[in-house]
């Protein structure tokens, strides 16, 4: 069986729970992609890079929040690419109802979080492993101790952690909140 097979058998056997990942990902961004979108891009995005199978589901779905992740970041700094009229903004009525009733954030802000992120896996890998797991990915404190082989009491620090550093980056003066 190839790497490629193993990749297609792990999503095809957690592809709902991908979708409902994916959508709480996109809940943060509703002009971006469709849930299904992101998984079907996440999926490319590991195909490509892909050097070595999943280990199990943890790690699958590890692997597949950075991808996820990724996508998202990527996208917004694509549409906001100067060349391309990113500092020119496109609203249709859905957007202004939606904001409305659902503060979220800009493709700035999300760029700038991509930017904090990266700085964090630069100066404290375990820290960026961490976020990225909890939040990205939606894995609980016990997955993220078992998939980085720590302790759930260490999960729990660098999640504090990497939250005060990103909060810090982002120009914060006050400690994170426990949202992000």
């Amino acid at each position: 069986m190839s790497q490629d097979d193993d990749l297609d058998r792990y999503f095809e056997s957690h592809y709902d729970e991908l979708r409902k990942r994916a959508a709480r990902l996109l809940g943060l961004r509703r002009d971006a992609l469709q849930s299904g979108d992101l998984v079907h891009s996440a999926y490319e995005k590991m195909t490509q890079s892909q050097t070595r199978p999943p280990s199990g589901r943890t790690h699958f779905l590890a692997l597949t929040a950075r991808a996820m992740g990724q996508v998202l970041i990527d996208q917004a700094r694509r549409r906001s690419a100067v060349k391309r009229g990113g500092d020119r903004r496109q609203v249709s009525l859905t957007d202004r109802v939606s904001r409305a009733h659902q503060k979220a954030p800009d493709r700035a802000a999300l760029i700038d979080f991509g930017s904090a992120l990266e700085r964090l896996r630069e100066r404290r890998p375990r820290g960026y492993q961490t976020i990225t797991l909890r939040f990205l990915g939606g894995l609980t404190n016990r997955e993220t101790a078992r998939e980085l082989d720590i302790s759930e009491a260490m999960v729990e620090k660098h999640v504090r952690h990497g939250k005060a550093f990103l909060f810090s980056e982002r120009g914060g003066t006050g400690p994170a909140s426990e949202d992000a």
